[in-house]
């Protein structure tokens, strides 16, 4: 069976500037899928910014601006696939406009070992505001909207490959 890649609904607001890594890719005109090597996360009361590493591009998916209190790296071995994202969503106050997301995990998974890992979540650790959102299967791209000022993430949607 061929790869099958699809794209999950958009979780919070279509407003703003749309984003989608599969240009990292150069899909589809190269019709390949890179690997995520790496995800950079800023945040604080919300998701500020996301960068995104993809296995042999030179320019990473950049979304948001790194204005939050905290920012963590998390690497991917050469065995470990994104295979889960969890998080809120939903309407903010004024000063960040209508929706942000407030806080994503991620679920890692080692297929040499079968070990799972989840790092965060990053934002409001609370889990008191905003809508759940997940999203399972073989992770391969993020997309979405930030701010119109580029300040935060407003939504997410992911792009999943079938094998």
């Amino acid at each position: 069976m061929d790869n099958c890649l699809i794209q999950t609904p958009l979780f919070g607001d279509a407003g703003g500037l749309p984003f989608d890594d599969l240009a990292v890719s150069n899909w589809p005109t190269a019709l390949t899928l890179k690997k995520i090597t790496k995800i950079r996360v800023s945040y604080g009361e919300i998701l500020d910014r996301l960068v995104i590493d993809y296995e042999g591009s030179t320019t990473p998916g950049v979304h948001g601006k790194s204005t939050g209190i905290r920012q963590e790296n998390i690497p991917f071995g050469q065995h470990d696939y994104l295979v889960g994202v969890y998080g809120l969503s939903g309407p903010v106050s004024v000063a960040y406009g209508p929706t942000s997301v407030y806080n994503v995990q991620f679920v890692i998974l080692n297929k040499e070992t079968g070990q799972v890992t989840i790092k965060g979540p990053y934002g409001d650790s609370t889990g008191s505001k905003g809508t759940p959102f997940y999203v399972t299967n073989n992770i391969v791209g993020f997309s979405g909207n930030t701010t119109k000022d580029d300040a935060y993430i407003q939504s997410l949607s992911f792009w999943t490959n079938f094998v």
